[in-house]
């Protein structure tokens, strides 16, 4: 025992009389695998902020992707919040990061909406998921969401979700997420733990200095009621000739009104269309589509936007926008990547201010009223006019056609 209290107090004495640095002393250089990494600095700072951390075999591994569960991690102890009880997916209960992600959830930093059931917390974490936590934990969830339809700086815009555009123009106007040297955001793109890293650094930089640069007002893009578009010359409910199925849908006609694809966008019920294309060849199964892209103004759910067109005979020919199988669906995905719906149906669930791209089939089975079985002789030069009409409306929009 004599021995052993002066080696205690001797230890302790070390303890209490050296100074520990508050310097972070190149903390990075600890990690064997860091040298002279050019997120040194940003990763200092985390691991000095207790924010993240390496691994067990003295590797920080920063040019590894990050799972969804690492960046919630990160993301909660950067705003210091205190961990809720709880869990908020099927697959996380059980998960080392159950809270850290609940604790978002609760926080309005993840939304739910966005996963469903399940987060998938080992999953490597995407840009635009690592963008949307960052501005939401910021606080700029509702200014994000007024930027949605603006476009970005970034050459790969048209790949992003409408809805997904806020978030980037705000993190990007922050210099919290970079382009690629190319110019893309590439929004579907993993991230490494040395990027995630920086980002973060930069949030906590940002909220500390209370730089946050006051958002500008969105863009809007005049819209015009179609009830203003000139009424369709010299045409009423009466005159237009009704042939084949579906005849029900030019039933109880008020006016129609007339416009070309010039007037674009123009305001439809509760959509706005803001533009046509078509095949210009036809597609795997030898049919040729046309497409009518547009934005919904509202959230809306359970309802139709009747479409169609008068061919160069004056028949009404109908079409509608309805759900299609898996292998379409993708086919007009690619060509369309910037739609958040393709296609939609009577109880399809349609987000305000998400783009949606619907289509019908110009040479249609529905044809065989008009062609017998010869319907495939229909083209885009058959089409006078392209027929909308929401589902509650008793007018009708007719649309010059471009194509012909």
């Amino acid at each position: 025992m004599k021995k052993t209290i002066p080696i205690l107090l001797i230890l302790i004495l070390i303890l209490f009389i050296v100074p520990v640095s508050a310097n972070p002393m190149n903390l990075a250089k600890k990690f064997i695998d860091m040298g002279n990494h050019w997120a040194e600095v940003t990763v200092n700072k985390l691991i000095e902020l207790g924010v993240i951390k390496g691994y067990e075999d003295n590797t920080f591994r920063p040019d590894n992707t990050i799972t969804r569960a690492e960046f919630s991690t990160v993301i909660r102890k950067a705003f210091q919040l205190d961990l809720i009880d709880g869990n908020s997916f099927t697959d996380t209960n059980n998960h080392w990061a159950g809270k850290e992600i609940h604790t978002l959830v609760a926080k309005g930093i993840i939304d739910k909406s966005e996963y469903g059931t399940k987060y998938s917390p080992n999953e490597k974490i995407t840009r635009i998921e690592m963008a949307k936590m960052i501005v939401r934990a910021m606080g700029l969830d509702a200014e994000a969401k007024e930027k949605a339809n603006q476009a970005t700086k970034f050459a790969d815009d048209k790949s992003i979700k409408a809805k997904d555009k806020g978030y980037i123009i705000i993190a990007s106007e922050n210099k919290i997420i970079n382009g690629y040297p190319d110019n893309t955001f590439q929004p579907n793109g993993k991230a490494t733990r040395a990027e995630a890293s920086t980002m973060i650094t930069k949030m906590i930089e940002i909220m500390e200095n209370g730089t946050v640069p006051p958002t500008q007002p969105p863009v809007v893009v005049p819209v015009k009621e179609y009830s203003e578009m000139t009424e369709f010359p010299s045409k009423n409910a009466n005159e237009v000739k009704i042939k084949g199925p579906f005849n029900v849908y030019l039933e109880n006609v008020d006016k129609y009104y007339f416009a070309k694809a010039t007037d674009f966008p123009i305001k439809v019920g509760d959509f706005i269309i803001t533009g046509f294309d078509y095949d210009k060849t036809p597609d795997f199964n030898g049919h040729y589509k046309f497409y009518i892209q547009g934005i919904p103004v509202k959230d809306t759910a359970g309802v139709y936007l009747r479409s169609g067109f008068i061919d160069t005979k004056d028949q009404y020919r109908f079409r509608s926008f309805m759900g299609f199988d898996e292998d379409l669906r993708d086919v007009i995905a690619k060509k369309f990547p910037d739609s958040d719906i393709i296609g939609f149906h009577g109880n399809s669930e349609i987000t305000k201010d998400s783009k949606f791209t619907g289509t019908f089939y110009v040479d249609d089975i529905l044809d065989w009223t008009f062609d017998g079985k010869d319907f495939s002789k229909i083209r885009m030069t058959n089409m006078k006019y392209i027929m909308l009409r929401h589902e509650d409306s008793k007018d009708v929009l007719m649309i010059e056609n471009p194509f012909k």
